[in-house]
């Protein structure tokens, strides 16, 4: 309605539509180092793409997913190289929840397991099963290594982080895949 120093406010300036963008201190590039391993008979042809770059989108006050480009989209997923070509699991993507009393990890989920998530050109969350298990329509499910150090760094601004993702109807017990990742903040997203 007004200006300091007496000048005038223009008659198209007076409303401004400002969009403000709220993230979390988890938000942001992260440049991941680490070791994979997937056991499914399949994977015999399957090897890692570190290092990779992780953008964690927050979704919450202390929760990101964990997107990466893949086919020109931005969406949670994870890349590798399958018998030398790019490769990706479909329906496969993490969803990363903190402690932020003591940046702890305390949950990680398969977002594809989700209904309340949009699809993407990875997969449908729409056939997922929601609580508890987050598993998506081809049986995939994520669980943290209760081995790992899986917590966030704030001096260092680095996640370290072990998980599993389960498919059942792959590999009928125990994980199909780990995860034993260091994701290392770069900048804003």
């Amino acid at each position: 309605v007004s200006a300091d120093n007496g000048f005038d406010v223009t008659g198209n300036m007076k409303e401004v539509l400002i969009k403000i963008t709220v993230k979390n201190k988890y938000d942001g590039l992260y440049d991941v180092t680490g070791s994979w391993l997937d056991i499914a008979p399949a994977a015999a042809l399957y090897t890692s793409r570190y290092p990779l770059e992780y953008q964690l989108v927050t979704t919450g006050p202390s929760s990101v997913n964990v997107c990466m480009l893949i086919n020109g989209e931005v969406t949670p997923g994870y890349l590798f190289y399958n018998n030398g070509a790019g490769g990706y699991y479909g329906s496969w993507g993490l969803q990363c929840f903190f402690d932020p009393t003591n940046d702890a990890v305390t949950e990680v989920r398969n977002y594809y397991g989700d209904p309340s998530n949009p699809a993407s050109g990875v997969g449908n969350p729409g056939a997922g099963t929601g609580a508890p298990t987050y598993t998506s329509s081809n049986s995939r499910y994520a669980q943290l290594d209760p081995s790992g150090i899986n917590a966030y760094d704030a001096a260092t601004k680095t996640v370290h982080i072990k998980y599993f993702m389960f498919q059942p109807t792959i590999i009928a017990s125990g994980p199909r895949a780990s995860f034993d990742e260091t994701w290392v903040y770069t900048g804003p997203r």
